[in-house]
């Protein structure tokens, strides 16, 4: 068998000026006989690239680390028997590096040389459910807001939560904070993402509809808001001038037809007031 890393994220290839086209897909993970995916990266100052990603054949695990420092694209095992990455880099150019073994944990490691710290637990109480990292972004002043999920976890309340964290550069993880929670046994809020903007974080997530919170600059999550249009899972992006744009799948197929899922895109000029109609892509 004969399985490779699917390398489709744009960071990961070459792009020339001139005409805009993409270069031969470059295979970073080598790794036959598993599967290889939920590779995560982030670029550093002087503009090498870093790669986790996730290797599985059934109940053998692991996460590898990568980059084209150099030139040339070398990896190493991260971790074995730790599952679903994420990594981003703050602007004093240290790596962050969050993942799921027996709770979710964070490790750092500067760009260039160093060696990774220490784990800390960064999803703490409550984690004692189905805990896994979901997404994480690094914000205009260099700090870090993490998203986690806790599921089925009928020792808390709410049982099934999308729940984040706030780092400032250079400082201590804050408060747990909850962004969306449910009781219900069946259900979670799924495909939690976070985007930030002019001081403030934008948190999409998927609950019987498409929805987004915001967090204001007090470190408060405001009230849930509706994704327009939106018939499937939503993220958020900011483009440098402010405009919103929010991309989703949505199933075209009438009820009982099949299915028949199309990507699309909504955008607002005025954080979310009013919105444009939405585009297929």
């Amino acid at each position: 068998m004969k399985i490779w890393l699917a390398v489709t994220l744009a960071a990961l290839f070459a792009v020339t000026p001139a005409w805009g086209q993409w270069t031969a897909p470059v295979n970073i993970s080598m790794t036959y006989g598993f599967f290889s995916g939920e590779a995560t990266y982030a670029f550093d100052a002087d503009g090498n690239i870093h790669c986790l990603f996730y290797d599985f054949l059934d109940s053998n695990y692991g996460i590898y680390y990568a980059n084209n420092i150099g030139g040339t694209w070398t990896k190493s095992v991260f971790l074995w028997g730790a599952k679903y990455p994420i990594l981003v880099i703050t602007p004093d150019n240290v790596m962050h590096a969050f993942y799921q073994a027996n709770g979710v944990w964070e490790v750092t490691k500067p760009a260039i040389g160093g060696s990774w710290s220490a784990p800390v637990r960064v999803a703490e109480y409550p984690c004692s459910g189905l805990c896994l990292p979901r997404d994480a972004i690094v914000d205009s002043t260099g700090g870090i807001y993490f998203l986690y999920y806790n599921l089925f976890d009928s020792s808390a309340n709410p049982r099934s939560a999308l729940w984040g964290r706030y780092k400032p550069l250079g400082g201590n993880w804050g408060v747990t904070e909850l962004i969306k929670g449910t009781n219900d046994p069946d259900k979670w809020p799924m495909e939690g993402r976070i985007a930030h903007y002019n001081g403030k974080f934008y948190c999409s997530f998927y609950y019987d509809g498409s929805f987004y919170k915001v967090r204001d600059t007090n470190g408060v999550w405001g009230p849930q808001k509706t994704i327009p249009y939106s018939g499937g899972i939503g993220s958020i992006a900011f483009s440098p001038n402010g405009e919103m744009a929010v991309g989703y799948a949505r199933n075209l197929a009438p009820s009982g037809s099949g299915l028949d899922y199309e990507v699309f895109v909504t955008t607002s000029q005025d954080l979310g007031t009013t919105w444009s109609p939405e585009f297929c892509v």
